[in-house]
């Protein structure tokens, strides 16, 4: 989709942030993510920094419940993988940033941890289109 603008909610060291940014790597994309916790954060950002990629991720530290607001700019992608109870803050708070064709991809999609709320909104506005898998669910924000 040549995701140029990627914002993950939940960096913990850094995983998947690298993943991403080996992605952006090719579209000359940045990856904003958020994560509260301390000692994850400066894991992350020195696995960021091992990985080449500091320059292209930036890391926010701090509660993205409040830190979000800071975003202005349109979303290719957003990640959710935080807490499970607020991704229907998340989703209220930055649907209206991703781009018509851009993806909401959420992690642990399953039984029991997902909230019922982030399920309805993601399943029943006809502006979007979403798929579960394994525990992910993989949103479209229509054209």
């Amino acid at each position: 989709m040549n995701a140029k603008s990627v914002v993950e909610i939940g960096t913990s060291t850094g995983y998947s942030g690298i993943w991403f940014g080996l992605a952006l790597q090719k579209t000359s994309g940045k990856l904003t993510t958020f994560e509260i916790d301390a000692q994850r954060a400066a894991t992350a950002r020195a696995n960021f920094k091992r990985a080449g990629m500091a320059d292209i991720i930036t890391l926010i530290e701090g509660d993205a419940h409040e830190q979000v607001k800071i975003l202005k700019d349109p979303i290719d992608i957003l990640f959710l993988d935080a807490d499970k109870e607020g991704y229907i803050d998340y989703l209220n708070k930055l649907l209206p940033l991703v781009r018509p064709g851009g993806l909401v991809i959420a992690h642990n999609i399953t039984p029991g941890m997902t909230d019922p709320k982030y399920m309805e909104a993601i399943t029943t506005n006809p502006d979007l289109e979403t798929i579960v898998r394994s525990g992910v669910s993989v949103t479209l924000k229509k054209e």
